[in-house]
């Protein structure tokens, strides 16, 4: 947090809850996550497979 020059109480005096920081971050990776799978699965005559592809491979930017 000092590097983006916040400190502890200004960064979670952002949010509600630690819960509420929580299910906003995980709503983000989930976004995020849809999005590519999303991409993958429009450029194949088999999205499922290409999902599946996407999830297991070694790179985790897709």
């Amino acid at each position: 947090m000092k590097g983006a020059g916040l400190t502890q109480g200004g960064f979670y005096k952002q949010f509600e809850s630690k819960d509420d920081l929580a299910a906003l971050a995980l709503r983000r990776a989930m976004e995020s996550s849809t999005g590519r799978w999303s991409t993958a699965a429009a450029s194949t005559p088999d999205p499922l497979e290409a999902i599946i592809r996407f999830y297991l491979s070694k790179d985790p930017r897709g």
